[in-house]
């Protein structure tokens, strides 16, 4: 976690957030790891989209197969 701070402004008013040393904020880690979440479930479906692509491939070509007589 991240140290923040509000600087003094030349007005006397407090200025926005700032990150003091490096890190993270508990917020940018979790839209960090959201992110990353939401890449693996793409990934992942289009993965299982590729293994039922080619179990219906394998599929018909050993139907072929045993339509000629080979198997």
């Amino acid at each position: 976690m991240a140290l923040m701070s509000k600087p003094r402004l030349p007005d006397g008013s407090l200025g926005p957030l700032e990150k003091k040393f490096a890190g993270e904020t508990d917020r940018e880690i979790i839209a960090r790891l959201d992110a990353q979440n939401a890449q693996l479930a793409y990934e992942l479906m289009m993965k299982d989209l590729e293994i039922d692509e080619l179990t219906g491939n394998q599929s018909d070509l050993f139907y072929q197969l045993m339509q000629k007589g080979v198997i």
